[in-house]
C-alpha cells in the first residue's frame, strides 16, 4: 500500500486537525532568510498554582487545567495556555497559546502574555530558549486577505525563538509556514522544508545547508542527527526517510552535512516515520492480514528498532500506528508508549457477546507504558483518560504527558434528521510529571 493510501486509512480512523503543506527547494527558502531581529520584550506575570496529587510507586504531580510543552528543570516546567482571540474582528488561522514558566515547588507561574505561539517546536538543550511558529489574523473586514488564508491553508507569521531569561523575541525565518524544526544544540536549529535543509543559529546565520534526493512531489521528512556544533561550524549527519516507488518503500537515509554524502540505510514498505535519540532509531510500521471488507484491513502494528547503521535489533509489537506515541528517551534506552482502551485487537473495547461496544471518544481511557528497547520488557506506568503530549526530561529520569482530549466531539441531528458533528476546546485537560527513581 502507498503511503498516500496510508495516510488516507489513518484520517479515517479520526478527526485530525491540520495544515496543508508546500513543498519548497532549499534555494527558495534562502532568500527568506534575515539576520536576526528583536521584536518586543514579554511581560512577566504571576498566574495560579496547579493542583499537587502524590500515589505509591512513582513521583506523580498532576496539575489539573493546564498544559505542560517542556520540562525546563527538577523545578520548573513550560506551559502553554490558549488566548482568546477578538472573534467578532478577527479569524485567527490556527490557535494562538502563550507560554509559561511554572516552578513546581513555589507553584508560581511567569507568563509570556504577549507571546503568540501557533506551532511549538521544543525548548533548546539548555533550556534557554523556546522555538516556535506565530499564528496569523485575518480582519473580517479584509474578505480578499480571508480569502487568501483560506486558499493557503493555515498560516504562520514566521519561526521565532524566545529568550526566556530576557523576554526577547527574534525571527530565525520570517513568514515561512511549511516545514519540520528541531534544535541541534543550544544555539541552532536544524530546518527542514521537506526537499531542502538548513542548520541555522540564532542569530540568524545559516552554518550548513543542503537539498534531499528527492524528486516531484515526494519530500523528505526528519528522523533525527548526530551533529558536533564547533561553534562557528557544524559537522555530522542528519538522518531521514523519503518514499521511493517502484516498489513502494520508506527510505531511511543518512547524509553527511559537510560532503553531502548520502547512506541508503534502511527500507520498509509499511512505514511512515521514524525517530532517532542516541543510537536508537524507531521506525513505525503496520502488517496486513487480509482485507475485511472492501478497503478495510485487519492490522497489527509495531516499531522496527535499529541502530544508526540501520540494523535492526529487534521488533516491538504496539497497539496502534502512530510513532508520534512511541517516544524514545534521550539515550534511546527505553521508550514510553500510549495503548488505548479502544485500540484495535484490545479485548477491552468487547461487550459480553464479544461484539464491538460503544466508545466515548471524549473520555478513553489509556496506559503510559516504559519499555526497554535491548530487553524488550514493559511496565505500566499510570492509567487516565486519552493521554498525549509525551516528553522526556534531558536526564530521561522523568517525563510529562497531556491527559484529556484538546477538543470535545458532540453528534448532533439537525431539523432535516442528518447527523452532524462539532469540535469546541477542552478547557479540562490536566498535564502528569512522572519522576522515577534514579
Amino acid at each position: 500500500m502507498s503511503k498516500k493510501k496510508i495516510i488516507l486509512f489513518i484520517v479515517l480512523a479520526g478527526i485530525i486537525i491540520t495544515s496543508g503543506t508546500i513543498v519548497l527547494k532549499n534555494t527558495d527558502v534562502l532568500q527568506h532568510i534575515k539576520s536576526a531581529k528583536v521584536e518586543n520584550s514579554i511581560k512577566l506575570m504571576n498566574y495560579k498554582p496547579a493542583k499537587n496529587v502524590n500515589t505509591s510507586g512513582y513521583q506523580v504531580d498532576k496539575y489539573d487545567k493546564t498544559n505542560i510543552a517542556g520540562l525546563i528543570n527538577d523545578n520548573e516546567v513550560l506551559t502553554l495556555t490558549t488566548k482568546d482571540v477578538p472573534k467578532e474582528t478577527v479569524i485567527p488561522t490556527n490557535e494562538s497559546y502563550y507560554c509559561s514558566i511554572y516552578n513546581l515547588n513555589t507553584k508560581s507561574k511567569k507568563d509570556f502574555k504577549d507571546v503568540n505561539i501557533s506551532n511549538f517546536y521544543g525548548l533548546s538543550p539548555d533550556k534557554k530558549y523556546a522555538l516556535y511558529m506565530g499564528p496569523v489574523y485575518v480582519s473580517k473586514e479584509t474578505p480578499e486577505e480571508t480569502k487568501k488564508a483560506q486558499q493557503r491553508g493555515s498560516l504562520y507569521h514566521g519561526l521565532k525563538v524566545l529568550n526566556l531569561f530576557t523576554g526577547q523575541v527574534t525571527t530565525l525565518i520570517p513568514d515561512h509556514s511549511n516545514g519540520e524544526f528541531k534544535w541541534i544544540s543550544n544555539d541552532k536549529v536544524w530546518a527542514s522544508f521537506f526537499t531542502g535543509w538548513q542548520i541555522i543559529g540564532i542569530d540568524g546565520k545559516v552554518y550548513a545547508s543542503g537539498d534531499y534526493d528527492v524528486a516531484g512531489n515526494v519530500g523528505a521528512w526528519t528522523v533525527g542527527y548526530d551533529i558536533n556544533d564547533l561553534g562557528n561550524t557544524v559537522e555530522g549527519k542528519i538522518y531521514y526517510t523519503k518514499e521511493e516507488d517502484k516498489p513502494t518503500n520508506i527510505t531511511l537515509e543518512s547524509m553527511d552535512i559537510k560532503t553531502k554524502e548520502i547512506k541508503k540505510l534502511f527500507s520498509n514498505k509499511n512505514s511512515l516515520h521514524a525517530s532517532k535519540q542516541g543510537n536508537t532509531i524507531a521506525m513505525d510500521t503496520f502488517t496486513d492480514h487480509g482485507e475485511i471488507s472492501p478497503g478495510i484491513y485487519n492490522r497489527t502494528f509495531g516499531a522496527i528498532i535499529l541502530n544508526s547503521n540501520g540494523q535492526v535489533l529487534r521488533n516491538i509489537d504496539l497497539p496502534d500506528y502512530n510513532l508520534n506515541n512511541f517516544v524514545l528517551s534521550p539515550d534511546g534506552s527505553k521508550a514510553a508508549y500510549i495503548e488505548y482502551d479502544n485500540a484495535k485487537n484490545n479485548t477491552t473495547n468487547t461487550d459480553t457477546n464479544g461484539k464491538k461496544a460503544a466508545i466515548d471518544i471524549n473520555n478513553v481511557l489509556s496506559t503510559l507504558k516504559i519499555i526497554d528497547i535491548k530487553t524488550g520488557a514493559t511496565k505500566e506506568i499510570i492509567k487516565c483518560p486519552y493521554i498525549s503530549n509525551i516528553i522526556w526530561n534531558n536526564t530521561g529520569h522523568s517525563l510529562s504527558f497531556t491527559s484529556g482530549r484538546p477538543y470535545i466531539t458532540k453528534k448532533s441531528t439537525d431539523d432535516k434528521g442528518r447527523i452532524k458533528f462539532s469540535a469546541t476546546r477542552n478547557e479540562n485537560t490536566s498535564s502528569y510529571v512522572i519522576t522515577f527513581d534514579k
